[in-house]
């Protein structure tokens, strides 16, 4: 058996248009005899952008307790998929803004008697099925970073910037690689991810956008007009699309070559799994600076 138990809710910081919660969570799993149960804590924050405030009809919330309120079934919900899917960090963040999933406000408040001491529990089947999953906290995190970019720029600009083509090029980021087969449908589904950018929306976004530029360059132009900051998103994405093309065959194996080695993995590659958690990892990273730019972007 397992439970979470809401320790806190509170008003958090952050540095756009909207409101934090967050939630303190403890998760604690029995184990069986003797041994002492498994305790860990949680931070859990949910954003509630501007726009999504206002589109639910509440207006200008001025008591702490009703955004807690409001907040609070996004946090448990999210809480009950990660547990089951086995991966819930010690710190998540989920960005709540207009959309199909969110417009109206899904959930009845009125409902909600209690938060701190609200109770979760899961069947110890639920617990294994978790575990037997083939998955991880690097795909969660890509998943999660993706969600929050695309949440902040839909709160903005009505739109997307990271398209999804294909649901199974989310799917295969779970998947354990072994084979230059596997390896070689991985990194086409990693690189449909990365050329899946809203071009026409970086149009609008950049002003006198050159018509010739293609999807990275107008991404590039865009993140260089948010701020000053260095960032290496666009050059992380330009190496996955390079690795790409080399696989299944490539002619020119020289730029494959270089490619790889810019993530520090040596051709041939040995462990193919070890290299696409490299190049997954590279990708996580990317959209992590990516979202900050965002962050800059949407306040």
């Amino acid at each position: 058996m397992g439970k979470i138990i809401i320790t806190s809710g509170k008003i958090g910081a952050t540095q756009y248009s909207g409101y934090a919660v967050d939630f303190i969570a403890n998760y604690i799993v029995t184990s069986k005899g003797f041994r002492k149960d498994e305790t860990s804590e949680h931070w859990i924050r949910i954003t509630l952008t501007q726009f999504a405030i206002l589109g639910w009809g509440f207006g200008e919330i001025h008591e702490n307790k009703l955004l807690i309120k409001i907040a609070f079934p996004f946090a448990i919900e999210m809480i009950s998929e990660k547990v089951k899917d086995g991966t819930l960090k010690e710190f998540e963040e989920k960005i709540i803004s207009r959309g199909t999933d969110t417009m109206p406000y899904p959930y009845d408040i009125d409902k909600i008697s209690v938060i701190e001491g609200y109770e979760i529990e899961f069947p110890e089947e639920d617990i294994d099925i978790g575990k037997r999953i083939e998955t991880n906290k690097l795909a969660d995190s890509i998943i999660e970073l993706r969600d929050n970019i695309n949440a902040l720029i839909y709160s903005k600009n009505n739109d997307v910037l990271l398209k999804l083509g294909q649901e199974r090029n989310i799917l295969y980021l779970f998947r354990r690689i072994d084979n230059n087969e596997q390896f070689a449908y991985a990194i086409s589904t990693l690189g449909n991810l990365v050329n899946d950018i809203n071009a026409d929306l970086l149009k609008i976004l950049i002003k006198d956008a050159p018509p010739d530029k293609k999807p990275f360059q107008l991404l590039e132009i865009f993140l260089s007009q948010v701020d000053s900051e260095p960032f290496n998103t666009v050059n992380i994405f330009r190496i996955i699309n390079r690795i790409r093309q080399g696989f299944p065959i490539h002619t020119d194996k020289t730029d494959i070559i270089l490619a790889l080695k810019k993530f520090g993995i040596e051709y041939p590659i040995q462990d193919y799994n070890k290299a696409w958690q490299i190049i997954s990892e590279n990708y996580r990273l990317a959209l992590a600076v990516l979202l900050e730019k965002i962050k800059s972007y949407s306040k």
